[in-house]
């Protein structure tokens, strides 16, 4: 498109000579509408007249940014594309090329003429506007996922205009064919557009557009949706047994063979590979398929025993899905809890299988015997550190391996499943269904406490563990027992003993099993060279010297020799010294008071136990009088020396026991015999007609004065003369009233009369034939006598 400026000059002859004038053409001029466009040629046409009647001799122009200076005249432009600056008029044109010369903006047109007679004009001719074309970028993609994706342009330029109209054009193809809804811009920047309904895993090309009084267009990007979608099983079976819905996960029953089908489709058409997965145990499918790259149908005769299967299919993006048999619910991939599918927004998924199948072998192995040595009562030491494990194991089909553990706890129940080490496996014989065997090397346990248990698996997956009494426990102790502190005899003391007592603090032992026995050596020389005591094997903390020892300086020590788990120690304790200065003990003696040691029960007389003990090279410090087998007690203890006076006690035969001590503790005892023997008792009963005898104080109040009473001594009644021990009869009676005798010799029965006035004392004095004799004593009270009265008749009485 071409726009044309036009300019008429009239030059009149002024002062100057010259003068001039301009007017509009039909070109556009600053608030006509549209501007120039950037992009087309424009024609400025000025028209020269001279009215003055000279020559034109020079015509000019100048195009300058609005507001700016032109500068000296004579610099400005001849170029003109077309006319002949001649004449009286001329119409001269000048076409520019706005890309070429233009930018976008506003510019003053300056003119200028000379004619013949040096006579000049100029001025401005008007001011016109350019607008050019806008400028845009194409930019990245972003928010890029199955479906949907942001596409991004930068307008950079308006062109100069006021606004500018942007877009994106995009498609499969550099063809586009797909636009996305313009918006209007009314400063440069950024700007994006989404779009959706895309196909995953697709590459899409796109660019930005911009548009006002030009059209501009970014550079061709291209992004790729991402495939997210994994495969969908449409069905997974083994050995006819479907595993969808509520039937999963399902479980079948074989002998022969596992035969496994299955079939998925991909959302996007994306070609599939397939891996089976088997495992024994559904919480650990570990890292690895069973076969990989596998095809449906499948078959295999596993090992006896129970299994997982399951199976992954995955497309050509790497989507991946298990055995999901509803098309919905995606499962786990890879393994149980592997896959990052579950995790939003794409999952979370929920797995179908997998099938379980039980083929072959269902019976447990079984374990004869399991035996872990040494055993508590007994340890391991540091000699004998390992400990032996054996078994005997047997399968109906084959077995597989045994594995033993191991937990270093001290009591069982603490011993956590992480706790317990795989110590060994051993496989077993191939084929074998009785296996006896033995862990080796032995293990070798730490200081402590240990629990032994074994696992054995059959080929059928099966697994027996050690039966009861076990887990089985073992005893470490691999480090010798502490040397012990000693006791007594104190370092530099005195002892005054050929056969002292030592003692010592008991050894603390390291590895728990304690100390079982101690060493003793007793020598006058401090090289222990030829030790007077020997000892080995003392399993106290005190051991009293044998043989005895002599009148001498000895040093002593004392060692562990070992703990009871066998680990010996040969560190002994320091060396103490100790002086034996023996002493001479004291002579018990002792004699009695009467020398006999003889009493009787009654006498007035006693008996006393003479101390006449002696010591020869110090002091009696303590006295003990006992009667041996009277009593629990001593009966008397003393200070230092002291005699003995026989307390009351029944009459029998006796040994008195006598025990002295010195300052330095040696003791002596004497021992003598002594009789306490029964004395003789008088006794005697009254009568009132010497038939019918009773105790004399009953007849107080019934005898009267003056009447006769008969006494009476005999061993028929009872109370009488009971004699003496030893002796065998009464050789003499002596009877009293009131003091007075009326009886002597030895008269059994005497009587006497009952004095008229007081009180009455009955006394019979009665001796044996062993000289000893007896006082007893009866009191009685008679009655004074009624009045005799006589019956007369009335005639008279009889005097």
């Amino acid at each position: 498109m071409r726009f044309s400026l036009i300019v008429f000059v009239f030059a009149i002859f002024l002062l100057f000579g010259f003068t001039s004038n301009a007017t509009a053409g039909e070109c556009k001029y600053i608030g006509d509408s549209p501007p120039i466009e950037n992009s087309n040629d424009c024609d400025i046409i000025i028209l020269y007249t001279d009215p003055g009647g000279a020559e034109l001799a020079s015509c000019r122009y100048k195009i300058v940014t609005s507001g700016t200076n032109p500068g000296d005249p004579s610099t400005w432009n001849t170029d003109w594309t077309s006319g002949i600056c001649a004449g009286s008029f001329a119409t001269m044109t000048k076409t520019i090329q706005i890309p070429e010369s233009f930018s976008a903006g506003l510019y003053d047109v300056h003119w200028y003429a000379q004619d013949n007679s040096n006579n000049t004009a100029q001025g401005l001719f008007d001011t016109f506007k350019v607008v050019t074309a806008p400028t845009v970028t194409t930019q990245a993609a972003t928010d890029i996922i199955g479906t949907q994706a942001t596409l991004n342009g930068d307008l950079t330029s308006l062109g100069g205009a006021a606004n500018a109209t942007v877009w994106f054009e995009w498609g499969t193809t550099v063809s586009y064919g797909n636009s996305t809804t313009p918006v209007t811009k009314t400063s440069t920047g950024t700007f994006n557009a989404s779009i959706t309904n895309l196909v995953g895993g697709t590459t899409y090309h796109f660019r930005a557009v911009a548009q006002n009084f030009g059209t501009a267009y970014g550079a061709d990007q291209q992004f790729t949706t991402l495939d997210i979608n994994a495969p969908r099983f449409q069905s997974f079976i083994i050995n006819g047994v479907s595993c969808s819905d509520s039937s999963c996960p399902a479980t079948v029953t074989a002998s022969t063979s596992v035969d496994i089908t299955w079939s998925a489709v991909d959302p996007e058409g994306s070609p599939m590979t397939y891996e089976i997965w088997r495992t024994q145990d559904p919480n650990d499918w570990g890292l690895e398929p069973h076969i990989s790259n596998a095809a449906s149908p499948f078959s295999e005769i596993p090992p006896a025993g129970t299994y997982w299967y399951g199976v992954h299919a995955t497309d050509s993006a790497g989507n991946c899905i298990t055995e999901d048999t509803d098309g919905t619910n995606q499962g786990h991939c890879g393994g149980v809890g592997s896959d990052s599918y579950d995790d939003p927004p794409l999952g979370p998924r929920t797995s179908r299988g997998p099938i379980k199948v039980i083929f072959g072998d269902q019976e447990f192995p079984t374990i004869s015997s399991f035996v872990v040595s040494p055993r508590p009562p007994s340890w391991v030491n540091k000699n004998s550190p390992n400990v032996s494990v054996s078994w005997t194991v047997s399968d109906n089909a084959s077995l597989k391996e045994v594995t033993i553990l191991r937990c270093d706890k001290s009591i069982v129940s603490q011993c956590a499943p992480s706790d317990w080490q795989n110590i060994r496996t051993i496989a077993a014989p191939p084929g074998s269904t009785n296996w006896s065997g033995a862990l080796s090397p032995q293990d070798t346990p730490p200081e402590g406490k240990s629990w032994y248990g074994m696992h054995v698996w059959d080929n059928a997956g099966h697994k027996t563990v050690e039966p009861p009494p076990g887990p089985l426990d073992v005893q470490i102790d691999k480090t010798p027992p502490n040397t012990p502190t000693l006791g007594t005899p104190f370092d530099q003391s005195t002892v005054n003993t050929e056969n002292p007592t030592f003692t010592w603090n008991a050894a603390s032992d390291p590895g728990g099993s304690g100390v079982a026995s101690y060493y003793i050596q007793v020598d006058n020389n401090q090289n222990f060279n030829n030790p007077e005591v020997n000892q080995t094997g003392v399993t106290s903390t005190q051991y009293i010297s044998s043989p005895n020892l002599t009148h001498a300086g000895y040093y002593w020590h004392v060692s562990a020799e070992r703990d009871n788990a066998g680990n010996e120690s040969s560190d002994y304790s320091g060396s103490w010294f100790f002086y034996i200065e023996l002493n001479e003990p004291p002579n018990a003696s002792f004699n009695c008071t009467p020398a006999n040691c003889t009493v009787y029960a009654n006498d007035i007389e006693t008996l006393t136990f003479n101390n006449n003990s002696s010591d020869p090279d110090g002091n009696i410090t303590d006295s003990e009088w006992d009667i041996l087998n009277y009593g629990t007690a001593p009966d008397a203890t003393c200070s230092g020396v002291c005699n003995h006076t026989l307390q009351q006690i029944a009459p029998n035969s006796y040994t008195m026991h006598l025990l002295v001590r010195d300052n330095a503790g040696a003791s002596d005892t004497d021992t003598k015999g002594f009789t306490v023997r029964r004395d003789i008792v008088a006794g005697f009963m009254c009568s009132l007609d010497n038939v019918n005898f009773v105790a004399c104080a009953s007849l107080s109040g019934k005898v009267s004065q003056g009447e006769i009473l008969y006494l009476k001594d005999s061993s028929s009644l009872s109370e009488y003369t009971i004699v003496s021990q030893n002796a065998n009869s009464v050789t003499s009676r002596t009877w009293k009233i009131n003091g007075n005798t009326f009886s002597s010799g030895n008269n059994a029965n005497p009587s006497t009369t009952i004095p008229t006035e007081g009180t009455v004392t009955l006394e019979l004095e009665a001796q044996d034939n062993q000289s000893r004799s007896d006082t007893q004593t009866h009191v009685l009270n008679p009655q004074v006598p009624f009045p005799e009265f006589q019956e007369c008749s009335p005639f008279g009485c009889d005097l």
